[in-house]
Parts: structure tokens; sequence; C-alpha cells
């Protein structure tokens, strides 16, 4: 569990106030509930599991201070949970651009670590397209 501290409620906050939609279209776009999501903002709920952390962070990255790492409910860092960390095969050349490509986008990051998931065939055929559309 991540504890949601005052550099999430504010990136939340900020994050909301610059999306058009605010709530509402990153809850859509996350699948988090938008209850949810106003909870951890006004502060009634003090953490999330670190599956929602994992969809958040795509959208408030960007509003959390540079190098920040999440802490859990007992205020230990959890650095593996830190936005872009994909656990990315280190020294494959075509793989690691196509994982930088998609971290740019908010929702891709789900996309990545399904990709961990496929077998040797199906990756070279993911990236092979991905490779096409650049």
């Amino acid at each position: 569990m991540i504890k949601i501290d005052k550099y999430i409620r504010e990136a939340l906050l900020d994050c909301f106030s610059a999306i058009d939609g605010g709530q509402l279209r990153v809850a859509e776009e996350t699948g988090i509930q938008q209850a949810s999501l106003s909870r951890w903002n006004s502060g009634k709920v003090e953490c999330m599991t670190n599956d929602n952390w994992r969809k958040i962070v795509a959208y408030i990255g960007e509003y959390l201070p540079e190098d920040y790492i999440p802490k859990d409910i007992r205020g230990r860092q959890i650095k593996n949970l830190t936005q872009g960390s994909l656990n990315t095969p280190s020294g494959n050349p075509m793989i690691e651009p196509c994982i930088k490509i998609l971290e740019k986008e908010p929702l891709l990051i789900s996309l990545v670590e399904d990709f961990h998931k496929l077998d040797k065939k199906q990756k070279l055929k993911l990236l092979l397209y991905i490779e096409e559309l650049e």
C-alpha cells in the first residue's frame, strides 16, 4: 500500500486542474473510481494500492517532485514503483527504444507490463509493428 502524502495530494490537485474533465476524465482513463480519486485528493483516505499507484502515476508524475519515491504506510520507500520503472530488459537494443516510446503515453504502462508476459515470437511481431509505425 502506498501512503498518500502531501506531494501526491498536491500532484492530484494539479493534475485534475490541468486536464479537461478533471477527476472524471482521469477516472475514465485509468479505471480508478472517481470516488477513490476524490477521497485521495481530500485526504479522507490515506493510502492506495500499488496497482492504483501504477495507474495514477502516469498522470500525476509530472506534478511530483523530481526523483520522487513513494512510501508505504510504514514510511518505507518503494523504489520499484517509481515513475518509469518498468523492469525493462537491459542491453536489448530492439526492445528499449520501444519501451521508451510507450512510456510517454499515460495508459500504455500497463501494456508494457503485459508485453513482458509475451513469448519471444509475439514480442518480435509487436516490435516490428511498432517500428513500422515510427
